[in-house]
């Protein structure tokens, strides 16, 4: 997974790009990715407690379809959920690596 599949936020040129709601499930999506690849030595941190990670992985990696699980967070979307959790589950550090990427571009 490079840092281009993990840009779940939509590019300005893009149709949604405009729209807060799409915005927000992308966000959720993006954070809920972090909170499952964060490393234990962070996971101290008031934002993100063991709790907090396993809480994230559960969600991800649920089949429940009702709003706001992963499922239909993907696609919402537009993307497919499975690739975010093979990626999750067998590469995390590609994935935190990615996200880390994403965050120091943003800023």
């Amino acid at each position: 997974m490079d840092d281009e599949t993990l840009l779940i936020l939509p590019d300005a040129d893009h149709a949604l790009a405009d729209m807060p709601e799409y915005r927000l499930v992308a966000t959720l999506l993006q954070l809920s990715l972090m909170d499952c690849v964060r490393k234990d030595s962070n996971a101290k941190s008031a934002k993100c407690t063991p709790q907090v990670r396993q809480e994230a992985l559960e969600w991800l990696f649920s089949e429940d379809t009702h709003e706001f699980s992963a499922r239909w967070c993907a696609e919402l979307l537009g993307l497919e959920i499975e690739p975010f959790r093979e990626q999750v589950k067998n590469h995390p550090h590609h994935v935190r690596s990615a996200l880390m990427n994403l965050n120091n571009c943003a800023a």
